[in-house]
């Protein structure tokens, strides 16, 4: 298949267009309303063009791009050029009626429910791709905290009141508990005993297979691309109790998921963690991940959307 995509998250589309490179296809990235991430590479083989004939599918992940498509399709005579969406976040009221040009995929059960009260369309699940061979497992496990997440401070839902407190909590309990924040955040948000760090997949990977404990304060959000990163490193991560992490976290046997929104049982459970890793659960972590995000697995999950509907 010829692929043309419309660039979302770079650390998912460099993950999803390498699986459809390295099963056969061809794949085109063109850029959107998201820039593409510097630390994050595209695959080599990727055309980063428009291609000259029509292509099979086109891929995007937000729905205010599908304007742009449905106009690029029109300007290049690619009317029947299906357009498939992945809904990595809730479906909106603003772009529901956009959804209804597109194929709609969505990245939990629960998002799923979420697109037909919004639009009364139905929807694939299919989990965000994971690389779990380069995301591996490690036995070697430091006593080191991380939380990850981009945008604390200006996005809401990222639980950035919670984090603050859970750091403050944990650094008072026991000061000696290396604190690490990694994502695109400032270092003057936080307090000083926190380490802000932007790094590369690399780098990312690294604090994933070393850290005994990787949590998460979203308060509201799906299920995050870096937990399952995470899970499939063997990380013990926690979260809060979210319906959507249910879908991947079994309390106590993948992970463990604290009452909403208790940062002092959070703090708690945070300092425990760090001083006794779960090997065994860091391996049940993984294979959830393995089965329903594998990259190859979600990349065919994609083709059979097309496909279903072109046979």
């Amino acid at each position: 298949m010829n692929i043309l995509l419309i660039c979302d998250h770079p650390p998912i589309d460099a993950v999803l267009m390498q699986s459809w490179l390295e099963m056969g296809h061809t794949v085109y990235l063109q850029f959107g309303s998201t820039p593409w991430n510097k630390l994050d590479k595209v695959p080599k083989g990727v055309r980063i063009e428009m291609p000259r004939k029509k292509p099979d599918f086109i891929y995007c992940g937000k729905g205010r791009d599908v304007l742009r498509i449905l106009a690029l399709k029109i300007s290049r005579r690619w009317l029947g050029v299906p357009i498939l969406i992945h809904h990595r976040w809730y479906p909106s009221l603003v772009g529901a009626p956009l959804y209804y040009f597109a194929r709609n995929t969505t990245c939990c059960k629960v998002a799923q429910s979420a697109l037909y009260k919004v639009s009364l369309l139905n929807s694939k699940v299919v989990y965000c791709p994971v690389d779990t061979n380069f995301y591996g497992l490690s036995a070697k496990r430091s006593k080191m905290v991380v939380a990850i997440g981009n945008g604390f401070k200006e996005r809401s839902f990222m639980g950035y009141d919670k984090l603050l407190a859970i750091f403050r909590k944990i650094h008072v309990r026991d000061p000696k508990l290396k604190l690490i924040l990694i994502g695109n955040n400032r270092q003057e948000d936080f307090p000083k005993y926190v380490k802000c760090k932007f790094v590369s997949p690399e780098g990312l990977r690294s604090y994933m297979q070393k850290a005994s404990c990787i949590f998460f304060t979203t308060t509201k959000n799906l299920i995050m691309h870096s937990m399952l990163n995470s899970m499939s490193c063997g990380a013990n991560v926690i979260a809060f109790d979210l319906k959507p992490l249910h879908e991947v976290i079994t309390d106590r046997k993948t992970g463990y998921l604290v009452k909403n929104f208790d940062t002092t049982a959070f703090a708690s459970k945070v300092i425990k963690v760090a001083y006794h890793y779960n090997a065994s659960m860091g391996e049940s972590a993984r294979k959830v991940v393995v089965k329903k995000c594998e990259n190859k697995l979600v990349a065919q999950q994609f083709l059979d959307v097309i496909t279903k509907h072109q046979n």
